[in-house]
């Protein structure tokens, strides 16, 4: 009957039956259940006569009886307002409910109430548990049972993937996998909350910036559990704890994270939920993990930016020496990213990449070189890339690179602390192909992370791991064990291959300038430094008169000083008649953006130059990446000196 369990229903039909007073404990031999569950009962029936009109009426020593029963036995006879509820008869679709509370509440839960709710034994209820422990037994928790009850303990991420398993369980028994995209088997709907998965299937699949279409069926139906078991967590107000990864998979995941943003917008403008930064987090690694692509559907712009696109990815693959033409998965992203960032833009929307510092620090390279070719963009389209969108857009060529290329992604384990591996990280930069990538990480970090992706580890410490190759070498790097890791690496990657003898700032060389090199100036701020440069620039006809404004407009969209006490501030080719480089130092150190610096290194690349533009810069940031080899080079030296270091031939 609607809102009563069998054993109530049944309880309800014997007193429609009985004429006169019985006991209530007659009921509950009747029944087969004790004298407090019949109380417990009774309650529940109370409401439920009083909603039809009728009463349950209560004598001492004499019992309990029904009056006033014409309105309800009319009702009760009327089959479809009284559906009896079926869950015993069916231990899956009880297991169903319980992992309800179990799983999606986090409930503490009990044997006896239980065992009294279902009407069946608390071996039964043992059984059930076991049965769910078997269905989400890869899923990291525990079923802990003691004085409270049986609880799930684990991660969240762990339970929501418990959660995920469990319904795959429903879907398998349900048979309507392959029917996924047209019906959610309706069994779920008793486990995960209809309105909820429902909504997140209507945002994917009518969202015009959303490529589902490549998605599978079985990628398609994970994606909507993932997100829908995510939400319905955060409402029941469980988040996901933080999660560590390795910064080359950080960066993979920006991909998605403009497409993550919109898709959580969208939801917290429907539904009453906060995401923190973790839940967002996870949310978009799911995305990415599920080949979740942008769209765009709108043709007309599409062949208005087609051209413009184009020579963006032809202009990267001469600068990074490889060719990326071909790659149309790189054509999509960037058109799907150009087009909504010219919209932030002219509407003044900001967007923030929370890996920028990060990104500009270890993807100096491919980072400036990103910014320099987007300087023909920006004077194309009259618009001002902010750094925040540079890093955005870098990511979809590094993941180009990483395609055409197979690049290898190298560790370098930091136990005690960051100096020591960062000299060793200095010093593999030197040997390595320059697309590979190369990153320091603590040894908790090392731990803690999946190494299915790693290549090679480079280690000052004993590990223990067995699954990646390891190179153990001394902390300070001797050229011995530079030869160690390179004999591994070319065994390991380039067997065929000679290794690359190291060339010393040969691009460098060709655009140093001895009239270009100011030593020990006396110059007190930022304005000054950067004034006598311009005119000496414009002087020699190596620049155009809008040079010094350009500079400052850029100085406005970007941090261009680094740690090391080093500037870097760099015009765009368009301003730039002939490639020079231009080296400056202070006597004393003068406010940059927002650090002391006592060196500046302009690079001017004229446009004619921009295939070299990526040697020109792995050098340059070979100097400022570390403060000693900025003190060696640049100080206590004489201006020939300095010019002959950095490559020059003729010093006039």
């Amino acid at each position: 009957m609607h809102g009563l369990t069998q054993r109530q229903s049944k309880f309800l039909n014997l007193l429609l039956k009985n004429e006169s007073f019985v006991p209530i404990k007659d009921y509950a031999a009747i029944l087969s259940i004790s004298e407090r569950t019949a109380h417990k009962d009774l309650k529940q029936l109370e409401i439920f006569v009083l909603s039809k009109k009728a009463v349950i009426e209560k004598v001492p020593r004499k019992g309990i009886f029904l009056t006033n029963k014409n309105y309800l036995e009319e009702a009760v006879s009327n089959q479809s307002e009284y559906q009896i509820n079926e869950w015993n008869h069916s231990p899956f679709e009880r297991q169903i409910l319980i992992a309800k509370d179990l799983l999606i509440h986090s409930e503490t839960l009990s044997y006896q109430l239980l065992s009294e709710k279902f009407l069946v034994s608390k071996t039964s209820i043992a059984n059930d548990f076991l049965q769910i422990e078997r269905m989400i037994k890869s899923s990291d928790v525990t079923l802990v049972s003691d004085n409270l009850g049986t609880r799930i303990v684990g991660k969240e991420s762990n339970i929501q993937k418990a959660i995920k398993n469990f319904a795959y369980s429903i879907i398998e028994q349900a048979d309507q996998a392959n029917d996924f995209r047209l019906k959610f088997p309706e069994l779920c709907y008793q486990f995960l909350a209809r309105e909820m998965v429902e909504k997140i299937t209507f945002l994917l699949q009518h969202n015009q910036n959303f490529n589902i279409e490549k998605l599978s069926d079985n990628y398609f139906q994970s994606l909507i559990l993932s997100t829908s078991i995510l939400l319905i967590r955060i409402k029941n107000g469980f988040h996901l704890e933080k999660q560590v990864y390795f910064l080359f998979e950080d960066v993979e995941s920006l991909k998605t994270y403009l497409l993550t943003k919109e898709l959580v917008d969208q939801l917290q403008s429907e539904t009453d939920f906060k995401m923190t930064e973790n839940d967002f987090d996870y949310l978009n690694k799911q995305l990415i993990a599920h080949g979740f692509e942008p769209k765009l559907k709108d043709f007309i712009l599409k062949e208005q930016y087609d051209a413009l696109v184009k020579k963006i990815i032809a202009d990267m693959s001469i600068s990074v020496k490889i060719d990326l033409t071909n790659d149309q998965q790189l054509y999509s992203n960037l058109m799907y990213h150009l087009i909504s960032m010219i919209y932030r833009l002219k509407m003044n929307i900001p967007v923030k990449n929370p890996l920028l510092a990060e990104i500009k620090s270890e993807y100096s390279v491919l980072y400036s070189t990103t910014w320099l070719i987007l300087t023909k963009v920006e004077t194309e389209l009259a618009i001002q890339i902010p750094e925040d969108e540079i890093a955005f857009i870098m990511i979809h060529f590094q993941g180009a690179i990483d395609r055409a290329s197979k690049n290898k992604k190298i560790l370098i384990v930091c136990p005690t602390g960051i100096g020591t591996s960062e000299l060793i990280a200095n010093r593999m930069r030197r040997i390595l192909f320059p697309q590979d990538i190369l990153e320091v990480v603590s040894l908790r970090t090392f731990y803690q992370r999946d190494l299915s992706n790693v290549d090679l580890v480079i280690s000052p410490v004993k590990i223990n791991q067995s699954s990646v190759p390891i190179v153990y070498v001394s902390a300070l790097m001797s050229k011995e064990d530079l030869k160690k890791v390179s004999s591994m690496y070319l065994d390991l990657f380039y067997d065929q291959i000679e290794p690359q003898p190291v060339k010393k700032f040969v691009s460098l060389g060709k655009i140093i300038d001895a009239r270009l090199i100011y030593l020990n100036k006396n110059f007190s701020s930022k304005e000054e430094c950067i004034a006598r440069i311009s005119q000496d620039l414009l002087k020699f006809d190596l620049v155009t008169a809008d040079f010094e404004k350009s500079i400052w407009e850029r100085e406005k969209l970007g941090v261009t000083d680094l740690p090391t006490g080093a500037a870097i501030p760099h015009p765009p080719p368009e301003v730039v008649k002939e490639s020079r480089l231009v080296v400056m130092t202070l006597e004393k150190s003068i406010r940059w953006h927002t650090r002391m610096i006592n060196t500046i290194l302009m690079i001017c690349i004229a446009e004619e130059d921009l295939k070299s533009v990526k040697s020109m810069l792995s050098e340059l940031y070979s100097i400022v990446e570390s403060k000693k080899t900025i003190e060696l080079l640049f100080f206590n030296k004489s201006k020939k000196a300095v010019f002959i270091e950095l490559g020059g031939k003729i010093f006039d």
